[in-house]
């Protein structure tokens, strides 16, 4: 289990949709709450299964990381540093 966190707006489902192998979207969806993408990747001898929690940047959603950063394996945050100012806002995570 991925967690993947940044604000919102800055490219954390295109960054799932990569990873996952899938073609990124065109157009902006915004995440309500959290998406989950499962891909498997090959580790050595074996094939490892991975969730990609995508967790949604707006900040009314805040109050639920805790709920999904349960069990997780590890953390990816994700900011864009073209827009002024996202650096203060990684903080929070």
């Amino acid at each position: 289990k991925i967690v993947v966190v940044g604000p919102k707006e800055c490219g954390k489902t295109t960054t799932c949709q990569l990873v996952a192998g899938a073609t990124p979207s065109r157009e902006y969806d915004p995440t309500a709450g959290v998406r989950v993408q499962t891909c498997e990747r090959r580790v050595g001898m074996r094939t490892v299964r991975v969730d990609l929690w995508d967790c949604s940047g707006d900040l009314k959603y805040q109050t639920c990381f805790p709920a999904m950063a349960d069990g997780m394996d590890g953390l990816l945050i994700v900011y864009d540093p073209d827009e002024p100012g996202r650096e203060a806002e990684l903080e929070k995570w």
